[in-house]
């Protein structure tokens, strides 16, 4: 599974899961600790925007269904064979199935 980056962020901060980081003898509120919470609090802004935006779009294009039943209803619905199996393998790959 590939990550793709975040637009935005500064490549330079090290991000560091706080449970892996070795104690010194010093406490967890270092800076090590201060940046990681600077990055979770910005990837945490755009999941909250990305979840505000989600929310105000209409789950379904109206528009776009009408026209479809429309078309279906007069017989001028046409499926492209070869854009909709392109399609079906690209959701197929997504799920790659283990060697057995």
């Amino acid at each position: 599974m590939s990550l793709e980056p975040l637009s935005n962020t500064n490549s330079k901060i090290p991000i560091t899961n706080r449970s892996s980081v070795k104690s010194s003898g010093t406490s967890n509120s270092g800076t090590n600790t201060a940046i990681s919470d600077s990055v979770d609090t910005q990837i945490a802004d755009k999941i909250k925007t990305a979840l505000t935006s989600a929310a105000a779009s209409p789950a379904v294009d109206s528009d776009r269904v009408s026209n479809i039943k429309q078309a279906i209803q007069d017989g001028t619905y046409t499926v492209d064979a070869d854009r909709l199996a392109a399609k079906i393998l690209q959701f197929e790959n997504k799920f790659p199935v283990g060697e057995t």
